[in-house]
């Protein structure tokens, strides 16, 4: 547990990476949500245009889908390891003892 406030620090960096990552490939991908149409095809939400679920079109807005999904659940993530960071303190012995009043030292 010695290291925890630097893993810690270290995964932040990295979900902030994942979620510059996330949103440029948002940019490229199209717009939309996939339901499943009478025929077992996919059908856009709000539209009439059918799409086989093997398509490259149906495969980029799944995947846009799955990436929103993921970006909300880091933003969470992210919000609640900040405060743990912001209210972290170690717990280490000459840490604990900086904190202490001269008089119990």
């Amino acid at each position: 547990m010695r290291g925890f406030k630097t893993a810690l620090e270290r995964d932040v960096l990295l979900e902030k990476q994942m979620l510059k990552w996330i949103k440029k490939e948002l940019k490229r991908l199209p717009e939309g949500h996939l339901k499943q149409g009478n025929n077992g095809k996919a059908v856009y939400v709000n539209r009439t245009e059918c799409l086989s679920p093997e398509g490259k079109r149906a495969w980029e807005i799944a995947w846009r889908n799955l990436l929103e999904a993921k970006q909300s659940t880091i933003e969470c993530n992210l919000k609640w390891q900040e405060i743990l960071l912001g209210k972290y303190k170690s717990y280490r012995d000459d840490y604990v003892l900086q904190r202490m009043r001269p008089v119990y030292r």
